[in-house]
């Protein structure tokens, strides 16, 4: 019996490391990535420059708020997609209340605070299958960034950059079209500090509900071992390198184009 436990603590704290790393890390990378491209624009045209993007990208952030405080029975108290406000920087906001004995609920804190990047993977990757002229192309390149070294990851890192900046493409207004909503997306789906402290607070529950799950799991002999795999690996693993090659295109294209703009206001 304390083996069966203790297989099952296991499975369950490695599960958690897995979805905490995954969703951390996520929020580190494209958290820092947003806010040096933020830089970039209030730095060569101010806070309008930030506006440019936060009008899409902000009410689909918001909206993913919304959709799993629901999803999660919250009682939402107010949502306002987009109301930038010039002196606190806050672009949106979704206030929402629960029942703190509610494990259901609990447990969707950590969703609801990682809503923006779930949706916001979602919304890139239709903008990739039904906007972006030559996808598959990228797609296959994509799949094949080795990770071993930083050289090789930087280096399939460009060639992707340099197959989405082809000859083709910069001739098709669908390509800029996708550009520009893409870069919306990117660099408004990076969690806030509340948004990563609402993460938090369903931690707790969420591994309590993983261990129930894996008991009942283990009891009926499934084995979901395969699914997992193929899940984090091929669909987790493309979703977050995909957003972070967008977030850092924006970035690199944003430095680009704004620098000249930064050289004459000096």
């Amino acid at each position: 019996m304390l083996n069966f436990i203790f297989e099952i603590l296991l499975r369950t704290i490695s599960q958690l490391i897995t979805i905490l790393g995954f969703f951390f890390v996520i929020g580190f990378i494209l958290s820092k990535l947003q806010k040096w491209t933020q830089n970039q624009y209030q730095r060569s045209v101010g806070w309008l420059g930030i506006l440019w993007t936060a009008w899409i990208g902000t009410p689909v952030h918001e909206l993913a708020h919304a959709f799993f405080a629901k999803l999660f029975a919250h009682k939402i108290e107010k949502v306002s997609l987009f109301r930038p406000n010039r002196k606190t920087g806050m672009l949106g906001q979704v206030d929402h209340s629960y029942n703190p004995k509610n494990p259901y609920q609990n447990i969707g804190n950590f969703f609801i605070g990682a809503a923006p990047m779930i949706v916001g993977c979602l919304v890139l990757a239709m903008l990739f299958n039904y906007v972006l002229p030559g996808n598959q192309e990228i797609l296959a390149l994509v799949q094949k960034i080795n990770f071993k070294t930083p050289i090789e990851a930087l280096s399939g890192l460009f060639q992707i950059i340099i197959a989405l900046f082809s000859v083709e493409n910069i001739a098709s207004p669908r390509f800029w079209i996708f550009m520009y909503l893409s870069f919306c997306v990117a660099t408004h789906l990076a969690p806030s500090s509340y948004d990563q402290k609402t993460m938090w607070n369903g931690l707790l529950w969420l591994f309590i509900f993983l261990f129930i799950f894996n008991i009942g799991i283990r009891s009926a002999h499934i084995n979901l071992s395969s699914f997992s795999e193929y899940f984090s690996l091929a669909w987790l693993t493309f979703a977050f390198w995909y957003a972070s090659v967008v977030s850092f295109v924006h970035l690199l294209v944003a430095s680009i184009i704004l620098f000249p703009i930064r050289l004459m206001r000096r």
